[in-house]
């Protein structure tokens, strides 16, 4: 069986799981049709739509699942405040008041807990203080946290965070099981802003959750859940793939390695051909080698590519990246070579860069050097000592040093010429 044929037989297989597994459950059901998104739902269960409640008390006689599901709802934007609001309200204050056993059920489940945190979030967008004290019990729910590790408990970092946005999702997920990692992956997709912080998962991990997405036994009927999530994942997974075929930072290696090929037409003339000076693109200084690079890799990696960023501050340290790749957690440090005895200093430099850059790995774990040798003396015999020297050093993925186009002038020959 062909690649091509696998993942067609696994996505046809998802959406037969999904297919035959709703309507078992209000509130998983209306989690599955927040993660597929609306377009998705309607190709694989044309009548499914988010009803909104006839009596506000209809919530109270059906529980937490449906109190879940107008949440659900409400987050998507498919219920409104105006015909949701009072009954999802009215349900969650008559599930505060409830026993302590009906509460327990409640809090151990996972998508549940979620779903009423999407729908009072949606709520206090608009009125904060109405709904404080329901935020407040509902947090305290959350901050309990699981009595047992189950693949959906990622579920209460994000509720607690789409409450009070305290941060619970920069702590690293569970990566161990294909269904944890295929959760986030697609709660990353459907909830981006409570996301923006948290870590990225490694290319390698993408790579080994596509593969196993698509050879291990998919999920069963009745495993809406775990079905839609791996549905969601695997199309997105395919859909980073057609576009960017999950780029690799070998793939930025090579890239900057032919650089120093591709500059034999840099711009730098005697004479203009009109106007009043000629054309001479000038490479001083690494802002303006920082300039080359991006102009090179924004193409490719567009909003993924990062310039003059800072990260988290440790003590009176701050480091502040040249350029990186953000799906591929790599920086890209800049250095320029304008004296020999630069060589030594520069060595040392990234030493320090990396004990300020990978003080804590959930943005950034590995590091690419590239270095402009803009020495007046060219010894391309140095080139060979530096790069063994830093590709010995932890997280460097790879080191390429640049020559100088041989049409910008020495160092000592770029004065400004008088008027």
């Amino acid at each position: 069986m062909t690649g091509q044929e696998l993942l067609r037989a696994q996505r046809e297989q998802l959406a037969a799981v999904v297919r035959a597994s709703f309507g078992e459950a209000s509130h998983v059901d209306a989690f599955a049709a927040r993660i597929l998104g609306e377009q998705a739902v309607k190709d694989l269960i044309p009548s499914f739509s988010f009803c909104p409640p006839t009596i506000v008390d209809e919530a109270r006689y059906s529980g937490y699942p449906q109190v879940a599901y107008m949440g659900f709802g409400l987050g998507t934007g498919r219920l409104s405040e105006a015909t949701t609001g009072s009954a999802f309200l009215a349900g969650l204050r008559q599930l505060q008041h409830r026993s302590e056993q009906r509460v327990a059920d409640f809090a151990t489940d996972d998508i549940a807990l979620l779903g009423v945190a999407d729908g009072l979030a949606c709520l206090m967008n608009k009125a904060v203080e109405a709904h404080i004290h329901l935020r407040d019990w509902l947090v305290q729910i959350i901050d309990r946290g699981p009595q047992i590790t189950q693949w959906s408990n990622r579920t209460h970092a994000l509720a607690g965070d789409l409450l009070d946005g305290r941060g619970r999702l920069r702590a690293s997920p569970n990566m161990t099981s294909v269904d944890a990692l295929a959760l986030e992956f697609a709660l990353r997709a459907t909830y981006p802003q409570s996301f923006a912080t948290s870590p990225l998962s490694s290319t390698a991990q993408q790579h080994d959750l596509l593969t196993a997405l698509l050879t291990e036994i998919a999920p069963l009927q009745g495993e809406l859940d775990r079905a839609s999530i791996w549905f969601a994942a695997l199309s997105m997974l395919v859909d980073a793939a057609v576009v960017g075929l999950i780029p690799t930072s070998t793939d930025v290696i090579r890239l900057l390695e032919n650089v120093q090929h591709a500059l034999k037409r840099w711009p730098w003339k005697s004479t203009a051909r009109r106007g009043i000076m000629p054309t001479r693109w000038l490479i001083d200084d690494e802002y303006d080698v920082q300039s080359l690079l991006w102009t090179i890799l924004y193409p490719i990696y567009g909003a993924d590519l990062l310039d003059e960023t800072y990260l988290s501050s440790w003590g009176n340290m701050q480091g502040r990246i040249d350029l990186a790749v953000r799906k591929l957690k790599l920086i890209i440090e800049i250095k320029i070579v304008r004296e020999v005895k630069d060589f030594t200093k520069i060595e040392e430099e990234i030493a320090g860069d990396l004990g300020v850059y990978f003080k804590e790995l959930n943005h950034f774990d590995h590091m690419i050097a590239f270095i402009y040798d803009d020495c007046d003396q060219h010894q391309p015999e140095r080139y060979d000592g530096l790069r063994n020297a830093l590709m010995q050093r932890e997280r460097i993925e790879g080191v390429v040093i640049m020559r100088r186009p041989s049409m910008i002038p020495n160092r000592h020959s770029r004065s400004i010429p008088a008027n």
